[in-house]
């Protein structure tokens, strides 16, 4: 089994699981690649797909699940270009990537070393897009002061905020602010920033939260025309 595929666009795939877990269960079959994964204290957890249709070539015979170490994978893709071409190639044990004269293997990691979580079949009141420079500005405002952020809906609007011990933030939106607002309930909840600000690197100019009271907050996003698509989800803070 083995594809090649642009290293910005693969980057992009291994560099947001490695916002999850260092190591990740991938499965490669006739439509694409995937992987759905959960952090070691199981606040947060993943998935994504990139299409057959994203890759320059696509070799696949039969379904195949490997267990891989993430960051050691993103950091071997860092030493490419954005559009030198990856070549992966699987056999056995071992994974090998090619990039231009770069060659580098592998040892897959055991089955028994990386959890396969169930994602929950979960169903949100609000669904609010909004713009991702506002997102990165409301952590940027509250980082240096605090561990989390705190999101507030209701029928006007979309407020974040937070506070610490001498310090507060708080950013607030009217719906007509908002590049979508679909309002079905008041939601009141707290996320770390530790789980919450890595994934921002990872989202599209308008970035979509699914939001509910006092429940896990899903961000998804659809980039290359809907061929590569992902989500996390983010288990509140207890107050």
């Amino acid at each position: 089994m083995e594809f090649e595929i642009k290293n910005g666009l693969f980057s992009e795939f291994i560099g947001f699981l490695n916002t999850v877990n260092n190591q990740a269960n991938i499965v490669l079959n006739e439509k694409g690649i995937k992987s759905v994964m959960v952090d070691p204290s199981h606040i947060c957890m993943c998935s994504v797909q990139l299409e057959k249709e994203l890759f320059e070539s696509f070799d696949f015979e039969n379904e195949l699940s490997v267990n891989v170490s993430v960051d050691k994978f993103l950091k071997i893709l860092k030493l490419g270009k954005s559009d030198d071409l990856v070549k992966v190639k699987f056999g056995g044990v071992n994974v090998t990537i090619l990039i231009g004269r770069l060659k580098r293997s592998m040892r897959l990691l055991d089955a028994s070393t990386v959890e396969v979580p169930n994602l929950p079949d979960l169903t949100f009141p609000n669904t609010i897009i909004i713009k991702k420079e506002e997102l990165v500005k409301a952590v940027k405002a509250i980082i240096d002061f605090t561990d989390y952020i705190m999101f507030d809906v209701n029928k006007d609007g979309f407020t974040m905020k937070s506070s610490g011990e001498l310090d507060e933030m708080e950013m607030a939106f009217e719906k007509d602010e908002l590049v979508e607002f679909d309002f079905g309930k008041e939601g009141h909840s707290s996320f770390g920033l530790d789980y919450f600000k890595p994934v921002l690197e990872y989202m599209p100019e308008d970035t979509k939260l699914h939001i509910d009271d006092g429940y896990p907050m899903e961000i998804s996003f659809e980039k290359e025309e809907g061929k590569f698509v992902g989500m996390v989800l983010i288990a509140p803070r207890l107050e």
